[in-house]
């Protein structure tokens, strides 16, 4: 069996992990932040943890994650209220599907596929290097002292490639900045939404209480600003950022709720056109490289880059 080290503990570097170390193969992730998840990650606020990226997993029915995760009481269905953002208001749209959540949030998806996983948090993967020993990893604090026989890079193209620029022809794509801002204020009228999308400031926003084992007893939203506008502000400061789709929000709901709490989160690399690129695998090399913008920008992509390339991976011998 393979000593292989993934960079980066998303979905896909997740998932992925998962199903190499099911083959027996000795894996270790490494991550930058904190801690596993990715975009399905969540983010705590005074009055509790809030989901912050991804908001749920579309509906794929058969499919064997799906079910592994409801079976373990990890996501249950949500049929949100849906609309659309018009200059006059919110307009009602009707899609009857089935979305999947995690209970009792998001990241219980992302906490579950790390259950048994060896992740090695806070640490920023800076360089990849065959060596005779197999490939060794630096990390801001120097060499890595173990090393590995295969690479998977399960991060974004940018950053994927300033790993492998020397081994792997770029990708096709760039991912480009998203705004979250995560807000909390005092329950009001119904205002018969759950989930929203627009084209100006606001590109999502998301009644997250609306969720299946949320609290009850305040309103927490997930407002995401539009590609458009996050490009166009993507260097603006954080607390102007938060206070414009704040009050895009207040003009859409016409609602003057009190505001409790408010956080705001740049992401640098969070969307991507229709195109996409595809997973890629060197046997030669041993190195290869996934993630949601190689097949679809979603959760459902990074799970299926995933499989594409441990796919790949096992044809490779």
């Amino acid at each position: 069996m393979s000593k292989i080290a993934i960079v980066g503990a998303g979905l896909s570097g997740l998932y992925l992990g998962k199903l190499l170390q099911s083959d027996g193969h000795n894996v270790e992730l490494f991550e930058k932040s904190r801690g596993p998840g990715g975009r399905l990650c969540g983010r705590r606020l005074d009055v509790g943890q809030h989901d912050m990226g991804a908001p749920y997993l579309s509906d794929r029915p058969g499919h064997p994650l799906l079910q592994e995760l409801e079976s373990a009481g990890v996501i249950m269905p949500w049929m949100p209220r849906l609309a659309r953002i018009e200059p006059f208001g919110l307009q009602p749209i009707t899609n009857p599907h089935i979305r999947w959540v995690g209970v009792p949030y998001h990241n219980a998806i992302s906490r579950y596929l790390a259950r048994g996983l060896c992740i090695t948090p806070s640490t920023r993967i800076v360089g990849i290097q065959p060596t005779d020993m197999g490939w060794q990893l630096t990390t801001l604090e120097g060499a890595y002292p173990e090393f590995f026989e295969w690479v998977f890079l399960a991060n974004p193209p940018e950053q994927s490639h300033a790993l492998s620029c020397d081994f792997l022809s770029p990708p096709t794509i760039q991912m480009g900045p998203t705004f979250t801002v995560l807000l909390c204020s005092e329950l009001g009228p119904d205002m018969g939404v759950d989930m929203a999308w627009g084209e100006s400031v606001i590109g999502t926003m998301i009644d997250t209480t609306s969720k299946p084992q949320r609290r009850p007893d305040l309103k927490l939203w997930t407002l995401h600003a539009s590609d458009g506008w996050s490009k166009a502000n993507v260097d603006a400061p954080l607390d102007w950022v938060g206070d414009q789709l704040t009050q895009s929000f207040l003009g859409v709901t016409k609602w003057a709720p009190a505001i409790i709490d408010t956080q705001v989160h740049r992401w640098l690399y969070a969307t991507m056109g229709e195109a996409t690129d595809s997973v890629y695998l060197d046997p030669s090399l041993r190195l290869g490289r996934l993630g949601d913008w190689t097949v679809r920008g979603d959760s459902w992509g990074a799970i299926e880059s995933a499989i594409q390339i441990k796919e790949q991976f096992d044809h490779a011998g």
